[in-house]
């Protein structure tokens, strides 16, 4: 369900008028004139790593001050985040060495 979520959630930008995913966004651009641009931007993601995603997730709120605790993000929740974000990335490496 999660793999599927990620794969085929639509974004708010518009491709010819039609609501697509985020991923058909960037296949789209991959083969329109700006895939140069668009594969030199994503050269950050090969630095980005599971561990990296655990760390910045989990210390997301550590920093909250004290009366604002009652707002830190649930562990479950935390758990979710990096879990999509971890599939996203995933799939945008997929994407980008193909």
């Amino acid at each position: 369900a999660l793999q599927q979520y990620v794969n085929f959630g639509r974004c708010e930008l518009h491709w010819n008028a039609e609501k697509i995913s985020h991923f058909e966004i960037l296949n789209n651009l991959l083969h329109s004139g700006c895939a140069g641009e668009l594969k030199d931007a994503s050269q950050f993601l090969g630095s980005i790593d599971e561990s990296m995603i655990e760390s910045i997730v989990h210390d997301i709120d550590r920093e909250l001050p004290s009366e604002w605790k009652e707002y830190c993000i649930p562990d479950e929740r935390k758990s979710l985040m990096r879990k999509l974000v971890t599939l996203r990335l995933q799939k945008l490496k997929e994407l980008f060495n193909d």
